[in-house]
């Protein structure tokens, strides 16, 4: 059931952003910022986790988008599978 759940809220998430693109004038970068920000506001109201414990067959601590999220969480997934030295090599320096 986890992997339907996740189906179906991850098609809804597409869904919205082909909504997006369709019927707006909106570019597909400022869709994705809209995304990211949006996963934001859901993590400070604290509905990622409920939605993430529903949905969770592919959620992980590295799903919470953003470049700084993105880095430490999957530092964290890291840390917590037993990896002992993590080296983080940035190419763009960002």
């Amino acid at each position: 059931m986890d992997y339907i759940n996740a189906f179906w809220v991850g098609g809804l998430i597409c869904a919205l952003a082909q909504i997006l693109l369709e019927k707006t004038k909106m570019m597909p970068g400022r869709i994705m910022v809209l995304l990211v920000c949006l996963g934001a506001l859901i993590n400070f109201f604290g509905w990622y986790d409920p939605l993430a414990e529903y949905a969770g067959a592919f959620v992980s601590a590295g799903n919470q988008t953003g470049e700084g999220w993105f880095l430490t969480g999957e530092m964290i997934e890291l840390i917590h599978s037993g990896v002992p030295n993590i080296v983080c090599t940035q190419p763009f320096g960002c």
